[in-house]
């Protein structure tokens, strides 16, 4: 118990021990790591928009999400952690699965990675990060894969207990990021539109010149067929003048065979 001067009021000497006292005790840690519920907010709105491969929705998974755990998490960190559930998932990992969470909590959290699992192979998905872990590193020991990113050193996942942290993005921040990301979906777009207005041109050019080049064999074609038509107009008339001058002949013989 701190000693007084009597009065009830603690002497300056113990006043300025407990400030020493307490400005030597360890600052207390950011928090890291997410709980089950925040999982499975998590999830529900990753389940729910499908985002992998489109930041769009993310930002819109990152808003919902941050408003259903009351504490502002980054794009980085959510994608992070549903890769990892997802590696848990895949190597059957029940232990982190279940972790501080209910048996309804974890089933829900198997049924929601299974319909995400099967998205994500789909659409040829695949996760970045890896779980770590003793039983996860066995496990991929066994499945002989590789090792795993070290997530503490990834920007964008530390998360103060007091809903802030590192990078956390705020209404503003959100707001700016969705902006940068509609400009750069509309510039893939305006590029896509460019590449595909090209290829309609050269689709075009393509067909002229096939057009051209059947107006010249057609032009050919009734050339050869003139030609044809008038050597066989000349063959014809070469023969009846043969025809008529073997005629000729035979009725001057037949005139002189008369006469005698």
């Amino acid at each position: 118990m701190a000693a007084s001067n009597g009065r009830g009021v603690a002497s300056p000497a113990v006043v300025a021990s407990n400030a020493s006292e307490t400005a030597m005790q360890p600052a207390k840690k950011p928090r890291r790591c997410f709980s089950a519920h925040e999982d499975l907010c998590l999830l529900r709105e990753v389940a729910a928009a499908k985002p992998f491969g489109d930041d769009i929705k993310g930002v819109h998974v990152l808003a919902a999400v941050n408003r259903a755990v009351g504490r502002e998490l980054t794009l980085r960190g959510i994608k992070d952690r549903v890769d990892i559930l997802l590696g848990y998932w895949k190597l059957q990992d029940s232990k982190n699965l279940k972790k501080s969470g209910t048996e309804e909590q974890y089933s829900e959290k198997e049924e929601i990675l299974q319909d995400l699992w099967d998205f994500c192979e789909s659409v040829k998905y695949e996760p970045r990060i890896a779980p770590r872990g003793a039983a996860c590193a066995a496990r991929r020991r066994r499945l002989g894969a590789e090792p795993p990113v070290n997530t503490d050193e990834l920007p964008g996942v530390t998360l103060s207990d007091d809903g802030t942290g590192d990078g956390a993005l705020g209404i503003r921040g959100l707001q700016s990021l969705e902006l940068q990301l509609l400009a750069q979906r509309e510039k893939n777009e305006l590029d896509l539109r460019s590449r595909e207005l090209e290829i309609e041109k050269m689709k075009v050019r393509h067909e002229e010149r096939r057009l051209a080049l059947d107006e010249r064999r057609l032009a050919l074609d009734e050339e050869k067929h003139r030609f044809e038509v008038e050597r066989w107009r000349g063959e014809r008339e070469s023969l009846l003048d043969e025809i008529k001058k073997m005629l000729d002949e035979q009725t001057t013989k037949l005139a002189q065979h008369h006469n005698t």
